[in-house]
């Protein structure tokens, strides 16, 4: 089966205005064209699109495609452009050494402009050489004296924003035009689902595939082409597959993307904000990347041009769950338990949720620092209020990675066992046996009474047995025992013990982790 073909969906706008700029220029007016937008919504489709209908009006084009392979190659997309038609010129290029104020190849390419049309089409700008950029705004400056355009694609801000961008100097010496390119819309994703299957998908299916692929037409096709190739139809007892395929085709797009990103720094931001962007603000996060001697505001425009990060209230974030997972899965584990180490301990100074601070804390390496403890106890009391009893077994699980006291640890011990009882009963059952032949936590005896509960009446006969047999050990105090005076409580009458209610173990992790007083003012 060939690979499909899908056209410019929804792009008419776009194609107008660039089917007017070519009559233009068959006429002789000079202009500037950049489409831009995040990765994968067609930016280089439509200039390939351009450059076809340029070739079928007579005109001459000349094409480069920056990489950021090359972005380090001197003169690279210049020699690109040249190379049709001076390829001599174009080799030594590269081995030339840099004269002051040269631009190699410009002024023949803008004398034979004045009597032959020509339209530059450069893809990718944000990867431009330094050599290649100045002499591409060098030839703007001169438009007025030329027929000539220069149409450009790029992905979300440049690395060095082109003098030929709308609102800079040389937006006055020609026609000057932006082309901001929008993600395709339901209609349009329902559109290319009927191009490949020659039938309408169901609108379940159709909405799915909209939300999933977040209309980038780039993911629409590779989704649609490998969900055609499974032999798959777009109804709605497929919506399984296509969530899945989804899945592998937005990671394969991020490892292409993370192959590309060759600046060590961008590398380390990257990471950064895969692992706290959702808490922490950017300069924290490129606080947490480490020292670069590359500016917030490069790293910022280097992350974005990446196409792994979308811009929200200005700041980058990476774009969703299988992104993060791609970027994070390329470190090594000790590296990735280092990173989230540091995040957390970073969160804890600056104050941030707790909640967010103890998701930190689940894939760190140890801490050994009390604060690590004090907040994965209080995101187990937090999310065993909202009902989320995986998460808070996750959190207390995370706690007695740290180093802690016996009394301590044995306390996290029953308070974890006493949720496990619901969601995994066998854990529980060996936890609380575990504290039932612990001397000295002062836990024995809540630990039988919960074993009785769940109906483990072997661990609590041996619990028993050993009490009987150890004669001189003080007796453990249990609770409804009589309190002084002075702090009066009111005892419970006892339960006989019976099946297990889903709310009796929570009741025992209702005490939660102890209360940290607060910290005396200064001015106290």
């Amino acid at each position: 089966m060939p690979p499909i073909e899908l056209p410019l969906l929804e792009r008419d706008r776009e194609q107008a205005a660039l089917s007017a700029v070519i009559g233009e220029l068959r006429s002789g007016r000079p202009a500037v064209v950049t489409v831009t937008g995040e990765p994968g919504l067609g930016q280089n489709d439509l200039l390939r699109w351009a450059a076809e209908h340029a070739r079928e009006a007579g005109l001459r084009v000349l094409t480069a495609h920056a990489t950021p392979a090359e972005h380090e190659v001197r003169y690279g997309v210049v020699a690109q452009l040249l190379a049709a038609e001076n390829r001599a010129l174009a080799s030594r290029l590269f081995l030339a050494e840099e004269q002051p104020g040269g631009l190699p190849g410009l002024n023949g390419l803008l004398a034979v402009a004045r009597h032959r049309p020509t339209l530059l089409v450069v893809r990718d700008t944000q990867w431009l050489d330094p050599a290649s950029l100045r002499w591409l705004e060098a030839l703007v400056r001169r438009l007025p004296r030329s027929s000539t355009a220069l149409l450009t694609s790029t992905t979300g801000t440049a690395l060095a924003r082109p003098e030929w961008n709308v609102g800079t100097p040389l937006t006055g010496l020609a026609t000057t035009i932006e082309l901001a390119l929008p993600p395709l819309t339901s209609s349009g994703t329902a559109t290319a689902v009927l191009e490949v299957f020659e039938v309408p998908g169901d609108p379940a299916f159709t909405e799915v595939l909209a939300e999933a692929t977040r209309g980038i037409p780039a993911v629409v096709h590779d989704v649609l082409d490998r969900f055609a190739r499974a032999g798959h139809r777009p109804s709605a007892d497929h919506i399984g597959p296509l969530r899945t395929l989804t899945a592998e085709v937005i990671g394969d797009h991020a490892a292409r993307a993370l192959s590309d990103l060759r600046d060590p720094a961008a590398v380390d931001a990257l990471r950064a904000l895969a692992v706290c962007g959702d808490l922490l603000d950017f300069p924290l996060v490129c606080t947490l990347a480490g020292p670069h001697a590359v500016s917030e505001s490069r790293l910022r425009a280097a992350l974005v041009a990446s196409g792994l990060t979308t811009l929200r209230d200005g700041s980058p974030r990476v774009q969703d769950a299988v992104v993060r997972a791609r970027i994070l899965e390329e470190m090594p584990a000790a590296a990735r338990a280092e990173l989230y180490a540091c995040a957390a301990a970073l969160a804890q100074r600056v104050a941030a949720d707790d909640q967010g601070i103890a998701d930190l804390l689940l894939p760190a390496r140890p801490i050994g620092d009390p604060w690590a403890v004090d907040t994965l106890r209080r995101g187990f009391t937090s999310a065993l209020r909202v009902g989320r009893r995986d998460q808070a077994v996750a959190y207390l699980a995370r706690a007695l990675d740290e180093p802690l006291r016996p009394v301590e640890r044995a306390r996290i011990e029953f308070q974890l066992a006493s949720v496990e009882m619901v969601t995994a009963p066998a854990a529980a059952e060996r936890r609380l046996s575990g504290l039932t032949r612990a001397p000295g936590s002062g836990l024995r005896a809540r630990a039988t009474d919960l074993c009785l509960l769940g109906g483990d009446t072997r661990s609590a006969r041996h619990a028993l047995a050993g009490t009987i047999d150890s004669p001189s050990a003080a007796p453990e105090p249990r609770r409804g025992t009589a309190a002084p005076r002075t702090c009066p409580v009111r005892s419970t009458p006892t339960t006989p013990p019976g099946p297990p209610s889903p709310s009796a173990p929570e009741a025992a992790a209702g005490a939660g982790p102890a209360r940290i007083p607060p910290t005396p003012s200064a001015t106290n």
